[in-house]
């Protein structure tokens, strides 16, 4: 396999000596580091026939004029027919770890929820952050220790978004009641501070939480969350790609749920690396097909009463307010509402009590309406 330089910004990988048999597929896994400061970013690029050879191109949209660096990436097979889901996002716990390592004094003063966690005091009230799709907590815990509203002893809770919204908030009450024994003392009352998927997550853990005790209390504040669910991802991925809506299409509603951290350095988006094993023909995973409208998985959740009681914090976002580089005309096209960006503001206010701020679906960490609403719960 050998890299072209095309003209910027793409790159062309071509990889003589094999033809496509039957379903097997090749994908460039690839990296790329450039700038002086390693902005990093990945993808995975299926491979197409063309001219005696498999090429893959790859845009770079936002690859600085005149950026150096350097680029990997290895070749992948997939064998199978075209739809397989994956089960796993593999990745999740490399990249809290990374997060961890770049922000050591954010992680440690917010440590991550997990067993045999050691704790420094007992707190009557704690607070656990829940992430999004493809996400770490990590970001929000670093927006929201700058703003300074987390009043309560936090912590964090990551996780595999690409499993089950069940198996998800399952383990969240078991690492609940694992960590804060409520027979001493410690957490009589829960505070989840949930964004976008993970406002159904904490929704879930609330209703096993209070179903298996009657003297904790549980309160749960989602920001951007799809509790009708999202055509992000029912129309945005599954319809675009089935039915050849473009990979470009496909491309820019990736980039539609970047966190950033409290430098503005991006951290990867919540949906990109679902979209990447898209391109090679995989199905959505169980965790993201959760927040299709309509999904089984949502009336289940609303036919649960504890379930239901919460605080939602929607956005409504336009044009105007996109961030620099938002591709945000792309999904427009896929809401007849006001929305966010990814969610629509009567999916994300959709509970007992709910505000509407204005903000894109990576910026409520950072809006004062919502961080009010935070120091409030």
């Amino acid at each position: 396999m050998h890299i072209v330089s095309r003209q910027a910004p793409e790159l062309e990988a071509a990889w003589a000596g094999w033809q496509p048999v039957g379903w097997d597929v090749r994908v460039l896994d690839w990296h790329l580091y450039i700038g002086d400061s390693t902005t990093a970013t990945h993808g995975q690029t299926r491979f197409a026939w063309s001219r005696g050879r498999l090429r893959a191109i790859l845009e770079l949209r936002h690859l600085p004029a005149g950026a150096s660096g350097f680029f990997v990436g290895k070749v992948l097979k997939v064998l199978g027919p075209v739809g397989g889901a994956l089960t796993r996002d593999r990745g999740w716990e490399r990249r809290v770890h990374a997060a961890e390592q770049r922000r050591r004094d954010i992680a440690d003063r917010y440590p991550r929820l997990q067993a045999g966690l050691e704790l420094s005091d007992r707190h009557d009230t704690v607070a656990v952050i829940v992430h999004g799709t493809h996400s770490s907590a990590m970001p929000a815990a670093e927006l929201l220790h700058e703003a300074g509203v987390l009043q309560y002893a936090t912590y964090r809770y990551e996780h595999d978004t690409f499993i089950g919204l069940a198996e998800n908030a399952r383990e969240l009450e078991e690492l609940i009641n694992g960590c804060f024994p409520i027979e001493d003392g410690i957490g009589r009352r829960i505070v989840l501070i949930a964004h976008s998927r993970g406002g159904l997550v904490a929704r879930w853990a609330r209703h096993r939480l209070t179903r298996s005790s009657t003297i904790r209390a549980v309160d749960v504040l989602t920001l951007g969350t799809p509790h009708r669910g999202t055509p992000i991802v029912s129309d945005g991925l599954e319809r675009l790609v089935r039915l050849g809506g473009g990979i470009e299409t496909v491309r820019a509603l990736l980039r539609m749920d970047t966190l950033v951290d409290a430098g503005g350095v991006p951290i990867e988006d919540p949906i990109t690396l679902a979209g990447a094993y898209l391109y090679q023909g995989a199905g959505l995973p169980l965790g993201l097909l959760a927040m299709a409208p309509k999904s089984d998985t949502l009336l289940a959740l609303d036919e649960m009463d504890r379930a239901n009681d919460y605080t939602a914090v929607g956005g409504e976002c336009t044009l105007a307010g996109a961030p620099a580089g938002f591709l945000s005309g792309l999904a427009l096209g896929l809401f007849d509402e006001p929305n966010d960006f990814v969610v629509a503001t009567s999916s994300s206010t959709a509970g007992p009590r709910s505000e509407v701020v204005h903000c894109s679906h990576s910026a409520y960490f950072t809006e004062p309406q919502a961080l009010d609403a935070i120091k409030l719960v």
